[in-house]
């Protein structure tokens, strides 16, 4: 391996085909450490630093510096100063580090952090990560399935072509403080964009989704949300009503809504979304569309708690706790689980109810090992006004005087005792086809 020192103003040197390492100065150095897996640092001064061939490590130290990864798998470090980082073709890591940086991955998966100050971040070609992180930043994906994280700041993210995943999310540590105001577009393909206060949001062209979550007061307590997504399909962003939110241009949503209070309502948007919902009381509308609704209720006064309403489509439902399921129109499927206690309004039709076995497993402390249910699919449930167990298998007792539907694991109701899954509040008639088992 050869090493270089810079004593000289203005020096320019290439390397050889080998490792080699080269140490810049105070002056306006220019290395090329050609091929070989290279280490350059550029130190004081402007330089002009390349990796050439090989997975090279170059950093530019204290001035604004030019840095070129090259060929092969390279790591590119900007330091202080106004920096330009090109990764080349491969599989780069590009840091600005201080200054307002502009970062190029060109060829090749590449990672990219902006750092310290205003950036500009290209992804190009293939599958990127971007990570503006503080500054106001600029932050686009180019060609690929890319992931664009906005950090801290006011920042414009672009997806460009590519199933793209845009977060503009502020960091955990930033809470509490004045949020900052990011533009996000998904652009071409199928985007995945998340907001948070004051974001101004557009899916592009695809089948892109909205996503949101939102937790209650940093004080602690409850919050009274008012969401409506279901103008969220037009050209231009519309206020979703929360903290300065607008989105525009998504075909469905995904939200998370923690610390809902009294008086709370969610309305979901015309395409398939997918809503969970935490807290004392409300209610989230799915809408159009065959959506996937489920809710924690920790709310004991029977008067209130959370209710979902699937609305129109075939949707999928669950609930634990003071949580009431409305299927609506459509064949809608209910997901049973242990202890749930919800309360089903409208059984009907085609509805059915989906059971997981995963979600009934327990632990054995005898063979120290999991345990998964064997249900009784031949006759899955007992009806009658004080059923009875006709199985050693696993089976659900539905008590058609009030509508509440019981889980036997073993026939005896021993092992746990009977389980309350749901009530169904109309006592529907229900048969074993109402009964569908996957793994």
């Amino acid at each position: 391996m050869t090493t270089y020192r810079i004593t000289t103003k203005r020096k320019a040197l290439k390397g050889t085909s080998g490792n080699d390492s080269f140490f810049g100065s105070k002056f306006k150095d220019i290395l090329d450490g050609q091929a070989g897996d290279d280490y350059i640092f550029g130190d004081d001064g402007t330089d002009q630093l390349n990796g050439g061939g090989g997975s090279d490590t170059i950093f530019g130290g204290g001035a604004s510096d030019k840095l070129l990864g090259g060929l092969g798998n390279d790591s590119l470090y900007g330091g202080l100063g106004n920096d330009r980082l090109n990764g080349g073709a491969g599989r780069d890591y590009l840091v600005g580090d201080d200054g307002n940086d502009s970062l190029y991955g060109e060829a090749g998966m590449d990672s990219l952090s902006g750092g310290e100050g205003n950036d500009k971040l290209f992804g190009g070609d293939d599958d990127d990560y971007l990570f503006g992180d503080k500054g106001n930043d600029r932050l686009e994906g180019g060609k690929g399935d890319d992931a664009l994280y906005a950090g801290d700041g006011s920042d414009y993210l672009s997806g460009g072509a590519g199933d793209d995943m845009l977060d503009g999310r502020e960091n955990y540590s930033s809470i509490g403080i004045m949020p900052d105001k990011d533009k996000l577009l998904g652009g071409d393909g199928d985007d995945k964009v998340w907001v948070d206060d004051g974001d101004n949001a557009l899916g592009g062209k695809g089948v892109d989704t909205l996503g949101i979550q939102i937790y209650g007061p940093a004080t602690g307590g409850y919050e009274k949300y008012a969401l409506d997504f279901s103008k969220i399909t037009g050209k231009k962003a519309a206020d979703v009503g929360y903290h300065g939110i607008k989105a525009g241009q998504f075909e469905k949503v995904s939200g998370y809504f923690d610390d809902m209070d009294v008086g709370s309502v969610v309305t979901g948007s015309k395409g398939n979304d997918t809503f969970q919902g935490r807290g004392k009381a409300g209610l989230i509308n799915g809408g159009a569309g065959n959506d996937v609704l489920s809710a924690y209720g920790n709310n004991s006064d029977p008067a209130n708690g959370i209710v979902l309403n699937g609305g129109t489509g075939d949707d999928t439902l669950s609930g634990n706790g003071n949580v009431t399921l409305i299927g609506g129109k459509g064949d809608d499927q209910f997901i049973l689980t242990p202890n749930a206690k919800s309360t089903i309004a409208d059984f009907s039709g085609k509805d059915y109810f989906l059971i997981r076995a995963s979600t009934f497993r327990y632990y054995d402390y005898v063979t120290d090992m999991d345990v998964y249910p064997t249900f009784d699919k031949v006759n899955p449930v007992v009806l009658g006004t004080d059923p009875k167990p006709t199985s050693t298998l696993a089976q659900f007792l539905y008590d058609t005087d009030d509508g509440k539907l019981y889980y036997d694991a073993d026939g005896t109701g021993l092992r746990f005792g009977l389980v309350h899954m749901t009530t169904l509040a109309n006592k529907v008639a229900l048969k074993a086809s109402d009964f569908v088992f996957v793994l």
